[in-house]
């Protein structure tokens, strides 16, 4: 299971975004595809989604069906027990 966090998200769907490394939509659009084909879904917290609907405009709902309807990712909630077990897997403990 991989988890993308809003830096990931904006880089993906928004055209633009500035990156700290050369190439960085391809290269995450490469992490896609081989998380894809070796079986991985890509799970984006639902606070993500808000994020990028805040920086999509008018892009904002083609961009929510093709992460809704695409079986490289899942939209997951994401309350204070998904925070603890993200901050687990993370840190190795809190």
């Amino acid at each position: 299971m991989v988890l993308f966090d809003s830096t990931f998200a904006l880089l993906v769907w928004l055209p633009g975004v500035p990156a700290s490394v050369p190439q960085a939509k391809e290269r995450i659009e490469h992490l896609i595809n081989e998380l894809h084909k070796q079986g991985n879904k890509i799970i984006i917290p639902t606070p993500v989604i808000s994020e990028l609907l805040i920086h999509a405009g008018n892009a904002g709902p083609q961009f929510l069906v093709e992460i809704t309807k695409s079986a490289k990712f899942r939209v997951a909630p994401f309350d204070t027990r998904a925070a603890v077990e993200a901050a687990v897997g993370a840190s190795g403990g809190v």
